[in-house]
């Protein structure tokens, strides 16, 4: 992959604008179905009868650290995923000693209407952009030999903060239902068949950024390193992407880590993990970055990332399934059930058939860590 092109899905201001759009969006028309004031019902969900075709589409999910985006594809998911520290660059010294001294000139230019001049004049007194927020990377799914899929729904509990798929293929019934942990710190992905050893796929993780697989311990690790400059994306610049030449250089190193616990046979190695002939498949994710402060260069004076994934992983894999759902729910309704607005009854269909000309309510609390990264209505 060029770097152009790692630039051109790199979320920038715009796309991070919009995600943010996104998530008021759902939040509206998911809280413009509630039924009764109180604890939100089973109408707090959305639901679609086919899977995302675009990054818009695709239902987030997160903790106000990882965040991800669920497609519900078939026969391939992909799940996109996002750490809120993960960007390019270091910290740096961006101010502008000089730019106080133009301030008066400026002031002059606005009350004699020259806008136009201040507004120049201005762009010279800025400091240089921020770094880029970086996606980063992505977790598939292949469900090859499944059939053709009928009955299908994707849907978004706003209550419970789970993303659900499911659908029919050879006369077997499977689900998956995904969320992203607080308590846990960790993507959990439940998979299972109506019909005894009928599940089988492969898992695989990938990113847009530098990045090597291995094998480790019975998980799929996935290394990576972000670049140590990466220009605006409205910039056509040549070389818009920098990497530094070795690990140890400037640039934010990251890890994700990827286990499988299920009833079936379960096979790691470099080229990605299988599961073969289960009935139910739990998929548990953690990641780590080396961000070590504002004021630390993450390349250079980072933390290591691998025992931060690592330590997460073994925690949550050595809880049961229910336990994990469990937790999440009760923590993540501690936050969103603390509010609740009446705006009538649920309308029939799946969202993306409804009108949308009359205006809805939202209620979502101000995340603790920034927010670039995917939330389900409330961070924790």
């Amino acid at each position: 992959m060029t770097p152009r092109s790692i630039r051109s899905g790199s979320p920038g201001a715009r796309p991070i604008q919009a995600f943010a759009w996104l998530l008021i969006l759902h939040s509206a028309h998911a809280w413009a179905q509630s039924s009764a004031a109180g604890p939100p019902d089973r109408s707090l969900r959305l639901w679609y009868d086919r899977p995302a075709a675009a990054w818009l589409e695709a239902l987030p999910l997160g903790d106000g650290s990882l965040g991800a985006m669920v497609y519900g594809g078939v026969p391939s998911e992909r799940i996109q995923l996002n750490d809120a520290t993960l960007w390019s660059g270091g910290p740096k010294d961006c101010d502008n000693p000089e730019a106080l001294k133009a301030l008066p000139e400026i002031r002059q230019l606005i009350r004699e209407g020259r806008f136009a001049d201040a507004h120049q004049l201005g762009t010279k007194m800025m400091g240089p952009y921020t770094q880029t927020y970086l996606p980063m990377g992505d977790l598939t799914l292949d469900f090859a030999g499944q059939g053709d899929p009928r009955d299908y729904r994707r849907s978004l509990d706003l209550d419970t903060a789970v993303a659900s798929t499911t659908y029919t293929a050879n006369d077997v019934h499977f689900t998956r239902e995904a969320f992203v942990s607080h308590v846990d710190r960790a993507l959990v992905v439940r998979l299972a068949a109506s019909r005894p050893g009928a599940l089988t796929f492969a898992a695989k993780l990938g990113s847009r950024l530098r990045f090597h697989i291995r094998a480790d311990d019975g998980a799929l690790v996935l290394r990576g390193k972000a670049p140590a400059h990466v220009d605006p994306n409205y910039y056509d610049r040549p070389n818009p992407v920098v990497y530094a030449d070795d690990e140890a250089g400037e640039g934010m190193n990251f890890e994700v880590r990827l286990k499988a616990l299920s009833d079936g046979e379960v096979v790691v190695g470099d080229d990605g993990l299988k599961v073969i002939g289960a009935t139910t498949a739990t998929l548990i994710l953690t990641a780590g970055t080396s961000y070590n402060g504002f004021d630390r260069s993450p390349g250079k004076a980072g933390v290591d990332p691998a025992p931060i994934a690592a330590g997460r992983l073994a925690k949550a894999a050595a809880r049961p399934y229910d336990d994990l759902l469990r937790d999440h729910i009760q923590d993540h309704q501690s936050l969103f059930r603390r509010v609740a607005i009446d705006l009538g009854p649920a309308a029939p269909g799946p969202w993306r058939s409804r009108p949308t000309g009359g205006s809805s309510g939202s209620a979502r609390r101000t995340p603790a860590w920034s927010p670039c990264t995917s939330s389900t209505a409330a961070t924790s």
